[in-house]
């Protein structure tokens, strides 16, 4: 029983160096580019597509990314991708099959317009 007692200090210190570790990902590995200044039509209905149904997961718009998603505006994914991306998903990202044509078209604008900024 005292064996069981003297370990609780070396989990805890395991705890706290994972969840230390995990927040210095999160906050050094992130790459929050830009906003766009201006969007079209098309590129703000895309928006706001993203921002219900993206977002949590690809945070800050897209533009910064975090540990379970990538950062929008500085992968290399083009138009064709991000149309199959977002209709079957991929990895743990779910597939949205009920988006229409022009859903799928401004959220694709919109991914573009975040990647021009990036450069």
């Amino acid at each position: 029983m005292n064996i069981k007692k003297k370990k609780w200090p070396i989990y805890l210190i395991a705890g706290l160096v994972v969840l230390v570790a995990v927040v210095m990902l999160v906050l050094f590995n992130s790459k929050n580019t830009p906003a766009p200044t201006t969007l079209s039509l098309t590129e703000a209905q895309g928006k706001t597509l993203f921002l219900a149904n993206c977002n949590s997961c690809h945070v800050g718009e897209g533009r910064q990314g975090s540990l379970i998603a990538p950062s929008l505006s500085t992968t290399k994914s083009d138009e064709a991708s991000w149309l199959v991306y977002i209709k079957n998903g991929k990895g743990v990202m779910p597939g949205f099959h009920s988006l229409s044509d022009q859903e799928l078209n401004g959220l694709v604008s919109y991914l573009k317009a975040i990647q021009k900024v990036a450069g």
